[in-house]
């Protein structure tokens, strides 16, 4: 039996890390972490590098606090530890082309829609009824 997926984050935004949260908790992934800037995405990755525990999705936005290319920069180390971690580049830019997919922030498209790449990714279908438990009245 396959494990349940873990995604982590990587996002200056934390009203974006909400939006996935949510998204995450209706496709029934686990969330895991949640890391706001540079600073701390360097300790965690030299804490999975050390542990050996790789996450299985990593959205990373093209800005974590310093400049424009955090993304790509924090995607390029991510690989060199954990080349078999799906990278999903979370950024305004159509044209980033540093993860392995590219999810644009406020996209309208279905190509570039975040539920649709994690869909693909963990082959879960996203549930809009955020509601998991069922009443006997609603049955």
């Amino acid at each position: 039996m396959k494990k349940d997926q873990v995604l982590v984050q990587f996002d200056f935004d934390e009203n974006y890390a909400t939006v996935v949260d949510l998204i995450c908790f209706n496709l029934g992934i686990d969330s895991g972490k949640y890391f706001r800037n540079n600073a701390d995405a360097e300790k965690y990755l030299m804490i999975m590098s050390r542990e050996k525990n790789y996450p299985d999705i990593a959205l990373i936005s093209s800005y974590l606090g310093k400049g424009s290319q955090d993304g790509r920069n924090l995607a390029e180390k991510l690989r060199q530890i954990s080349p078999n971690t799906k990278i999903i580049a979370y950024t305004a830019d159509d044209e980033a082309d540093w993860g392995d997919y590219l999810a644009i922030k406020s996209s309208d498209g279905q190509e570039h829609s975040l539920i649709a790449i994690l869909s693909k990714l963990t082959g879960k279908e996203f549930n809009f009824d955020n509601s998991k438990l069922k009443t006997a009245s609603s049955d």
